[in-house]
């Protein structure tokens, strides 16, 4: 996994949503929604991101969000990678208390960045192991909660 590629991460701390624009992406994201709303058209369909949410968007999906006056508290990357990983496009109320712990890190991580060369590779192994996590969390979605 030394192959992901980290070309933007952003933590939005409960300040207004700005638009963007609808067009093609090429790379991935994977946007956490920790408080609030967010309101996107991913290829051509509506999607409402709720409390607890996160979207998963590979490269050459048409993205597009609506700007919001509501503030709302999201992190957000986007990053290449070779790797292939499965996880769902939308995932529903997916935060737990792993998630919120790496979230804080890495909002350690962009405080220090100043003083830190190495800050990108911190964050790209962050973000490995933030989806490595939420991929077993939808896995494990998939069984039977008594087995």
């Amino acid at each position: 996994m030394k192959d992901l590629n980290l070309i933007y991460s952003r933590h939005n701390f409960d300040n207004s949503v700005q638009k963007i624009s609808q067009k093609k992406i090429g790379y991935y994201d994977l946007t956490i929604l920790l408080r609030g709303t967010l309101e996107y058209t991913v290829n051509g369909k509506k999607l409402i991101m709720k409390t607890g949410d996160a979207i998963f968007l590979p490269p050459d999906a048409l993205r597009g969000r609506k700007e919001m006056s509501e503030k709302s508290d999201y992190i957000s990357f986007n990053f290449t990678t070779q790797e292939d990983f499965s996880l769902p496009q939308y995932m529903e109320n997916i935060i737990s208390n792993d998630i919120l712990l790496l979230i804080t890190l890495y909002d350690e991580i962009e405080r220090k960045a100043y003083f830190k060369t190495n800050s990108k590779e911190k964050k790209e192994h962050l973000l490995i192991t933030l989806l490595l996590i939420l991929e077993d969390k939808v896995k494990r979605t998939e069984y039977n909660p008594l087995t």
